[in-house]
């Protein structure tokens, strides 16, 4: 099931065959989407200028016509609904903190600067990455033309874009409206952007109740973040098809770990707002690789990511003392059955840990 487009902007083209749909969380709607539907939705020739207004209007004339499939159940308006999960990992404190900080992300001098700075090195390691991963030309403009890409914990969006105007489609999710609205608003103004992202205000286990699955998810900076680290990770697998590639950066819980990214950046020196990281909460890349056992995630690639502190800029490297990125490959079926009659075929996660 794929997801569909829907801005606050004006639409003049028919929505066959998307349909309006709410995600709600408990007591409140937080966000309106637009979902391609595995049955015939409903049709309209009217602009949509509104989410909210225009709902009812759009699936009226299907409403008990046609029930929806999969994880997802009509409400009394006939409006499908992502089924919520039945646990999660995110942790709502973590969520209303950032919540504070909405207005920041696109602030390049503001509490994100960090990210700002960051995210060239991160779109090196991902491009360089995904085109031998996948087999594309690395030298063209948009390398991911025709791929699809979640980014899990996107915020305002700063890497969600970046990937778009590489070419891809990208799904940025995170479970705060307040910050996926800043991230639509902030789209809107590069026409290009706003036409290959979609923002959903959900988590990724209720996204991951809709069976959808994406060729490279990213869970950059949000592990340290959530409460179950391995639940989390088994979801972001099942976001992953077969075959594709899943991201994810975090600080390596090491005294130098501690001394940078918490002492110097939210005590001293203040360049992050202070109780952002929870040390913790920080993994080893030996305990993020073991975490993903049995999950058919495999290591394929680890890389450093040190900051210059003259410059301000970032650059990879081979230590991961502090800041980190790992690429996994989701493994097929097939090749995993194949593997376990091979014993000869030792554990990427276990050679880490011993080296």
């Amino acid at each position: 099931m794929s997801l569909a487009k829907l801005t606050r902007c004006s639409i003049s083209k028919q929505f066959a065959p998307h349909c309006l749909s709410q995600l709600v969380t408990p007591n409140r709607i937080t966000a309106w989407t637009c979902v391609e539907l595995p049955f015939r939705a409903c049709h309209s020739e009217r602009p949509l200028i509104r989410w909210v207004n225009t709902s009812a209007n759009l699936c009226a004339s299907e409403q008990g016509q046609h029930q929806p499939s999969g994880n997802f159940r009509s409400t009394g308006q006939g409006l499908p609904q992502v089924s919520p999960p039945a646990s999660r990992s995110t942790n709502p404190e973590e969520i209303r903190k950032f919540a504070k900080l909405a207005n920041e992300w696109w602030n390049p001098h503001g509490a994100f600067r960090p990210l700002h700075a960051m995210n060239p090195v991160r779109c090196k390691f991902l491009r360089d990455v995904l085109c031998l991963s996948f087999k594309i030309d690395p030298v063209q403009a948009e390398p991911f033309k025709d791929l699809s890409f979640l980014d899990v914990g996107c915020g305002g969006g700063i890497l969600t874009e970046a990937l778009a105007r590489m070419g891809a489609k990208v799904t940025g999710i995170e479970p705060q409206h307040d910050n996926i609205s800043a991230a639509i608003a902030h789209a809107q103004a590069d026409p290009v952007v706003a036409e290959r992202t979609t923002y959903l205000a959900v988590t990724a286990e209720e996204l991951a109740s809709s069976g959808t699955q994406f060729d490279a998810v990213m869970g950059l900076e949000i592990i340290e973040h959530v409460d179950e680290p391995q639940q989390f990770l088994k979801t972001l697998g099942s976001l992953t098809k077969s075959d594709g590639a899943l991201f994810i950066s975090t600080i390596n819980r090491t005294l130098r770990g501690y001394a940078l990214a918490i002492l110097g950046a939210e005590q001293l020196t203040g360049v992050v707002p202070k109780g952002t990281h929870d040390w913790n909460k920080f993994l080893t890349p030996e305990e993020l690789c073991m975490l993903t056992e049995g999950t058919g995630l495999e290591l394929e690639q680890l890389a450093g990511m040190v900051l210059n502190p003259w410059s301000g800029t970032w650059a990879l490297s081979t230590s991961t003392e502090v800041n980190y990125i790992a690429y996994f490959s989701k493994v097929s079926l097939a090749d995993r059955l194949q593997q376990k009659q091979q014993p000869g075929l030792n554990s990427k996660a276990a050679n880490l840990a011993s080296a």
